[in-house]
């Protein structure tokens, strides 16, 4: 089983508060599709929080 498939997956109340910014700003983050995510389904997002913390340590974010 793969490493990811262990982990939890969390919202955007989790990735927001993981990285001190507000819930819109999570979803901002999606629509323009700078961080990772995984669709559940049209309304319902999910994320691993390791991925969208690599992706904020390559600069995929010039700013919060």
């Amino acid at each position: 089983m793969p490493e990811h498939a262990k982990e939890r997956l969390s919202d955007a109340r989790d990735v927001a508060a993981r990285f001190g910014v507000t819930v819109e700003c999570v979803r901002r983050w999606v629509r323009e599709r700078r961080i990772p995510y995984i669709r559940a389904s049209r309304k319902i997002v999910r994320f691993r929080l390791n991925e969208v913390e690599a992706a904020l340590k390559q600069g995929a974010l010039s700013e919060r």
